[in-house]
């Protein structure tokens, strides 16, 4: 699944990390963007969340507007699962990598047999190869 359009903007006026940072903050409200002219509660903590001269980027492009940050369920735990693959395929080990995603052992190994199984949806059926349950083959 991929992100949303209004979060790709944000990663390309913010950088990855910090509109990342912005959707964890925010993610599932619509927030009415200060200016940052006017110090309040919203502002320091979007200054909190992006840093001094980050939060003055981001509020000099959409201040005065109302937006929505999307939540990016999906597309995040996509990336963590690719993530968690990746490592495993470097060689960690599977309690490290549930450590690290701070998930449990059996998650792990959810994860990585749900890539195994969407590697092999993707394959072709060798139809010259005899299938060895398939009683009709003699």
């Amino acid at each position: 699944m991929s992100l949303p359009q209004s979060v790709v903007d944000l990663i390309e006026l913010l950088g990855y990390e910090a509109a990342m940072r912005l959707v964890d903050a925010f993610g599932g409200l619509e927030i009415e963007v200060p200016n940052g002219r006017v110090e309040g509660p919203l502002t320091a903590r979007i200054i909190q969340t992006l840093g001094g001269g980050l939060a003055a980027r981001f509020m000099a492009h959409y201040g005065g507007e109302a937006l929505y940050i999307p939540r990016c369920v999906q597309a995040i735990r996509d990336e963590r699962d690719r993530a968690i693959q990746a490592d495993y395929d470097a060689g960690s080990r599977v309690p490290d990598i549930a450590q690290k995603y701070m998930i449990s052992e059996r998650w792990v190994w959810v994860v990585l047999k749900r890539a195994i199984g969407d590697q092999q949806a993707g394959r072709k059926r060798d139809d010259s190869q005899l299938d060895m349950f398939n009683t009709t083959n003699g």
